[in-house]
């Protein structure tokens, strides 16, 4: 008994017709970049070193200071931190070599 057609405007799936078939990479690349590209994570790619989240609690001047320079106060307070661990480690390499 022959099988029904579901869609009537389709062609069969015979075995000459299935032969005409490509992988989807060699048809039509650009389909596989559009969907590869919507793959990839919202927003900025991951650093490779992240930063760690911490609760400190800083003197209200410290925090005007900082905030009185407006938007990204947070990254120079972490700017000002590494400054100073930077020139303590040259402090302590040059007490050092003493």
């Amino acid at each position: 008994m022959p099988r029904k057609r579901i869609d009537p405007d389709s062609p069969p799936m015979t075995d000459e017709f299935l032969k005409g078939f490509r992988p989807v990479r060699e048809a039509a690349p650009e389909l596989i970049i559009a969907q590869e590209e919507r793959k990839r994570s919202p927003g900025r790619p991951k650093a490779e070193t992240t930063k760690e989240a911490v609760k400190l609690r800083l003197s209200p001047s410290v925090i005007s200071f900082f905030r009185q320079g407006g938007r990204g106060w947070q990254t120079r307070i972490n700017v000002a931190l590494e400054d100073f661990v930077a020139r303590e480690a040259r402090r302590a390499a040059k007490r050092a070599a003493k």
